[in-house]
């Protein structure tokens, strides 16, 4: 977003792709977030608005959700996380009511409505998010953190080293270019020397069999002649044989 907010010129519309709100889920048990969770938690609140979710608030008495909220909000201050409001509970539902409006919940003893306010916040979550929050929730996004992550960034901007960067940047490229050109002229040479290789075997191979049809056609022509030459001594032998048996009965 920052990029193509800096471009001379650019899109009046630019596609936003920011995150305005994480949902992050807790687990449903400890007294204190875990170390993995306060960490993450902690570097996420400067990037995006967090609304913590406690998962399987079934799992709860009413007294046990309202401590463990307030444990969890006392960890988070403790550590700086910046929330955009207190935890909230909410329960899962695997099945819509018979009526078709309640998303519910079955248990063996009963059912409960994932939206019934005495023991979920979904209800509110959902209010939140899709109905009196959202324009605020994107208001805080581009006015409070974008414009922080901006200003962190524009001042700690090198752009000589920047510009030294973009330097080696472009000679890199130009060598990579160059090398890349290499090995296409090399794979072309290679290319045309075994084309070049196979046309001179090709060349040999048909001489070969020109040379081998000729000698054949001079065998032939040899057989052709001895052949003529036996039919003409065969005639001749014939003829002579035919005068004298003539000469002997006169």
């Amino acid at each position: 977003y920052l990029d193509e907010e800096n471009k001379v010129d650019r899109d009046t519309l630019i596609q936003d792709p920011r995150v305005h709100v994480c949902l992050y889920c807790l687990p449903p048990y400890g007294t204190v977030p875990r170390m993995i969770d306060t960490l993450t938690m902690k570097a996420l609140s400067s990037k995006v608005n967090i609304i913590p979710i406690i998962m399987k608030a079934d799992c709860f008495t009413r007294s046990e959700m309202t401590d463990y909220k307030r444990l969890l909000l006392e960890s988070f201050t403790q550590s700086d996380i910046k929330l955009y409001t207190g935890p909230l509970s909410v329960i899962t539902a695997k099945q819509i009511s018979s009526d078709g409006y309640k998303s519910t919940r079955d248990y063996p003893w009963g059912e409960i409505s994932i939206e019934n306010e005495e023991y979920s916040d979904f209800q509110s979550l959902r209010k939140l998010l899709f109905v009196s929050d959202t324009v605020k929730l994107m208001h805080i996004t581009h006015h409070q953190i974008y414009e922080s992550f901006r200003a962190t960034f524009l001042q700690a901007t090198d752009y000589e080293k920047l510009f030294e960067t973009s330097q080696d940047g472009l000679h890199r490229m130009e060598d990579l270019h160059n090398e890349m050109d290499k090995i296409l002229q090399a794979k072309v040479a290679k290319r045309l020397e075994r084309r070049e290789q196979f046309k001179q075997d090709q060349e040999a191979e048909l001489l070969q069999q020109m040379n081998y049809i000729q000698d054949m056609r001079t065998e032939i022509e040899h057989l052709r002649q001895a052949l003529e030459e036996e039919k003409k001594n065969y005639k001749l032998a014939n003829r002579n044989s035919m005068y004298e048996s003539y000469d002997q009965r006169k």
